[in-house]
């Protein structure tokens, strides 16, 4: 699962071939469980093409997570702002984090702290009784490093 962005490609990050990946994407990598898309299409690779692991990796200077700092206080009831609702629960839930930091830094942690929820989202999900391991990962496009922010093996 991953964000929809260009410059964020999962088959060049990952280096797969043709077959090798089950590719979703999405503004700011979002998994929700009230989504019907998303969730269908977890229980489809889960039951129906038997994964084992699920990938969500974001990656830094992400426009549509940092759109949640430059914007804050927005109240707009756009899809945008309800697509992004999660990520700005995550922020305004998580305001001591952001303080005295710059805002470059500020953005990388609210990348982090979307990717936990997103691998904490899907580990809480009841899809199957099958084994899965959930990594959250992150990609600095700045230095090409590919950065692993947590594990989840699930059943």
């Amino acid at each position: 699962i991953g964000c929809s962005d260009s410059r964020c490609p999962s088959k060049i990050i990952t280096q797969s071939g043709l077959g090798e990946l089950f590719i979703f994407q999405n503004i700011a990598n979002q998994f929700k469980i009230n989504d019907l898309n998303t969730t269908s299409l977890l229980e489809y690779t889960i039951k129906s093409l038997n994964i084992q692991h699920i990938i969500i990796c974001s990656h830094y200077s992400c426009n549509r997570v940092g759109h949640i700092i430059d914007t804050a206080n927005d109240t707009q009831n756009n899809n945008l702002n309800k697509w992004l609702s999660d990520v700005k629960d995550t922020y305004l839930s998580n305001q001591l984090l952001f303080t005295n930091k710059s805002i470059e830094e500020q953005k990388k942690i609210l990348v982090d702290l979307n990717i936990k929820k997103q691998v904490f989202t899907i580990s809480n999900m009841n899809i199957s009784n099958k084994k899965i391991i959930i990594y959250g990962l992150v990609y600095d496009l700045k230095t090409g490093y590919l950065k692993t922010l947590n594990k989840c093996d699930c059943n």
